[in-house]
């Protein structure tokens, strides 16, 4: 019974695209002249759960985000995310910082929980702003 649990709670991360960490994602979103969308979580973020099964697995956003941006996701725990949040001024989770990756400068940073429609507003934002800073968005 917990494992059939444990897939129902999988499922809906299942429609995600590809995500990289976050050295990976920089270059690669420089090699194809995309923003990057880091999306920073915390294990016990109940906001982040909610986030990532609504808004972040929705079909319309995982596209959007697939097509024009390429996307990392690191855990503000680790390391890593440490030393991350600290350089992008992340203070929670969840929180979506998204890069020029030619000039590692922070185009925008979305914080909290946002439904998939409220998300999809912001990604259009950032894309015309990326435009703008030269990227194909």
């Amino acid at each position: 019974m917990k494992k059939f649990i444990l897939l129902l709670f999988a499922i809906p991360y299942l429609t995600f695209g590809a995500w990289y960490n976050f050295k990976n994602g920089l270059a690669i979103a420089k090699a194809q002249n995309k923003p990057l969308m880091v999306y920073f979580y915390q294990n016990n973020c109940e906001d982040c759960k909610h986030m990532e099964m609504f808004t972040l697995s929705n079909q319309n956003v995982s596209n959007f985000m697939d097509t024009h941006f390429v996307v990392s996701s690191i855990n503000l725990d680790s390391s890593c995310g440490k030393a991350l949040g600290r350089k992008f001024g992340v203070f929670g989770t969840p929180t979506s910082v998204f890069i020029n990756p030619k000039t590692n400068n922070v185009i925008f940073k979305a914080f909290g929980d946002m439904n998939p429609n409220q998300f999809l507003k912001t990604l259009n934002y950032v894309c015309l702003n990326a435009k703008k800073g030269g990227l194909s968005c």
